[in-house]
């Protein structure tokens, strides 16, 4: 047994002492969770505190959250920072975990406090449809950052990652990283989420938290925290019944696809009481592994959220924008074929396994591809080679980059989420290109 597999078993078990094991036959109630401060001083750990002391808080405090049914422990993991260890085996559709809805953060908790649920009421008359997004989020500023460690989840909000771990690109990735993706288009994107964050707080700031400066405290309420938050939200909620929440432990389980790929996570409220957030294994896991979920997602979905991508996954595919050029002389003629076929998107997730018949009828109708699926393939493929040499590097190089390594882990994230890329486009070039092309060259 090795000593990394025997240091998680040594983790399980003081888990299950600890009482963070409950099996599915334990009645707990769901609606204990406390409604006052943090006052254990075991869950009272600083912002500076050690990532192991966290840890050990929030076990500690998630078992005193009462989940009907538990079989994980947080643990830190190498590469991955937190993740979810089994106390005892998972079989494939057991459940898994519990979580009491109580113990959730989420619009209808943001509702129930005491200082930003009027707040949300008063704002809910001018704005009849309401906002569960910004309510959760309104919420989740003020936890983190008013009450800080007199917030009831600060044990929770303490371990997730902080402003300056969040990982994603399109909030706190600096130039010479996004640099890195030149020849993407997910370039472009990350830009225009980054835009828009900051346009949402701009509105925000004018119209909700200038006229309550008493709740939504200036020195809280900061463009910054709001970029985290927006950010939390975008990579962490859990949802069921059309509305995401923080679910706290649960939202710890990292990603991975499992043997079946089709199978995707989901979670559910229980039926008899709709007081529990339910999930089952999506496949095996012993006891002491690291336990994951899969999302099913392409990479640049991942990337693009959270900062990571996976080395394996049969959803991949590359996002490319076919928009037509706004000086193209049939412009208006395109469009208007376009809009008689039923073809509204002008960006595609394209790889060897996604090519619809949508994307073969945009490429033929704004691409002149031909009459034929074989002509549009190869029209495509064409698409694909002309992107495949916008890339500042070949595969080739990327290849012996990350080789070489590099300690910036989100430059080497983003040579492979380019690598990626390169090579799926290549697939397509290859398979249905012309006897002529064979795939990204170097222009010289």
């Amino acid at each position: 047994m090795t000593r990394k597999r025997l240091l998680s078993l040594l983790l399980v078990d003081m888990g299950s002492k600890d009482g963070s094991s409950k099996n599915s036959e334990s009645k707990k109630d769901a609606n204990t969770v406390p409604s006052g401060v943090v006052t254990n001083s075991m869950f009272d750990v600083p912002e500076d505190g050690s990532l192991e002391d966290k840890v050990t808080a929030f076990n500690a405090w998630f078992a005193a959250q009462n989940p009907r049914v538990n079989k994980l422990i947080a643990a830190t993991v190498p590469m991955m920072r937190i993740g979810t260890l089994t106390t005892e085996k998972v079989a494939i559709d057991e459940i898994y975990l519990e979580v009491p809805v109580k113990a959730c953060m989420s619009s209808t908790t943001a509702w129930n406090d005491d200082v930003v649920g009027p707040v949300l009421r008063e704002l809910r008359v001018k704005h009849p449809r309401g906002d569960a997004f910004h309510e959760l989020l309104f919420h989740l500023i003020y936890e983190r950052f008013v009450r800080v460690r007199h917030s009831k989840w600060w044990p929770y909000l303490n371990l997730i990652p902080s402003k300056n771990e969040i990982n994603a690109p399109g909030i706190n990735w600096n130039l010479e990283e996004l640099k890195e993706l030149e020849g993407s288009d997910i370039l472009k994107q990350l830009r225009d989420y980054s835009s828009k964050v900051n346009r949402k707080f701009q509105g925000v700031q004018k119209h909700v938290l200038a006229q309550f400066p008493n709740v939504f405290l200036k020195e809280a309420y900061t463009q910054e925290n709001y970029r985290w938050a927006h950010a939390i939200l975008d990579s962490r909620r859990i949802w069921w019944n059309g509305e995401g929440s923080l679910v706290p432990l649960l939202d710890l389980v990292n990603c991975a696809e499992g043997p079946d790929p089709t199978r995707v996570h989901s979670t559910w409220l229980d039926e008899e009481t709709q007081s529990y957030a339910v999930t089952k294994g999506a496949w095996n896991f012993k006891k002491g592994e690291q336990l994951f979920e899969p999302y099913g997602q392409p990479n640049h979905i991942y990337f693009m959220y959270h900062g990571f991508l996976l080395d394996h996954n049969s959803h991949d595919c590359v996002q490319m924008d076919l928009t037509i050029n706004k000086n193209h002389p049939n412009k208006n003629e395109i469009h208007q074929n376009l809009q008689q076929s039923n073809v509204r998107k002008t960006s595609y997730c394209v790889s060897l396994r996604k090519m619809n018949m949508e994307l073969l009828e945009y490429v033929k109708i704004a691409y002149d591809g031909g009459a034929t699926r074989s002509e549009q393939k190869m029209k495509l493929s064409q698409l694909c080679l002309t992107r495949l040499n916008k890339y500042p590097s070949t595969i080739e190089e990327d290849e012996t980059l990350l080789l070489k390594g590099n300690d910036n882990y989100r430059i080497t994230t983003a040579i492979k989420f380019r690598l990626s890329e390169k090579r799926m486009l290549q697939e397509i070039v290859l398979k249905y290109g012309s006897s002529g092309s064979s795939g990204q060259r170097k222009e010289l």
